[in-house]
């Protein structure tokens, strides 16, 4: 991997982060913000989406800071496939950890 790249690349299935938050938050809430996820998640712009993921987060420290906190905990991570600029027909495949789920 060091030939490629020079530092590991890691990269957390997005799939799994929605749901992460999701089971963190009250029904209503929780199929708006997993929306608001899924089309942030969705963008072409790594560093955009990684701000929108944050202030998504700080919207909801006040009132569900487990929520807010699961979004945060590798949140870069999430991004990588992004950040590697990957075909969009890998990376619907790479953005999760079960490729059955894309």
């Amino acid at each position: 991997m060091t030939a490629v790249f020079d530092h590991p690349v890691i990269a957390r299935c997005q799939l799994h982060k929605i749901r992460n938050v999701e089971a963190k938050l009250p029904k209503a809430l929780a199929s708006t913000v997993a929306s608001k996820m899924r089309a942030i998640y969705h963008y072409d712009d790594a560093l955009r989406a990684e701000a929108e993921l944050e202030d998504l987060a700080r919207q909801l420290q006040k009132s569900h800071p487990g929520a807010a906190g699961s979004l945060r905990e590798g949140l870069t991570e999430t991004l990588t496939v992004m950040r590697l600029e990957i075909p969009p027909t890998l990376a619907r495949t790479l953005r999760s950890t079960n490729a059955v789920n894309r």
